[in-house]
């Protein structure tokens, strides 16, 4: 009997990013994505993983739960032009694109 394997994220996605999130205002904020499949951003910590190039990064606090999807480029995570999506409890609540500093 055949096991199945878990591929392991790809590790061009490890690094620091800025996030650029555009919904009902606009915020900056720095986000740390690990080897290990975790992400920081702040005091909140989240999950991420990849398949191909398409990135999910998910973070949760209290009842609030947000989803980030989106292609990675040559410079980042989306773009200004392409940007990913961000929903929240399960709502779109708006776009985002990251530029990787780190």
């Amino acid at each position: 009997m055949a096991h199945a394997t878990t591929r392991a994220n790809d590790p061009s996605f490890v690094g620091t990013y800025t996030f650029h999130v555009s919904g009902s205002t606009t915020v900056v904020i720095d986000v740390q994505v690990n080897a290990d499949g975790s992400a920081t951003a702040q005091a909140t910590s989240g999950t991420w993983s990849n398949r191909r190039r398409n990135f999910t990064l998910t973070f949760t606090f209290a009842t609030i739960t947000e989803v980030f999807t989106a292609k990675q480029t040559t410079k980042g995570l989306a773009s200004k032009a392409h940007p990913g999506s961000l929903v929240i409890n399960g709502t779109p609540a708006g776009t985002w694109y990251a530029l990787k500093t780190g």
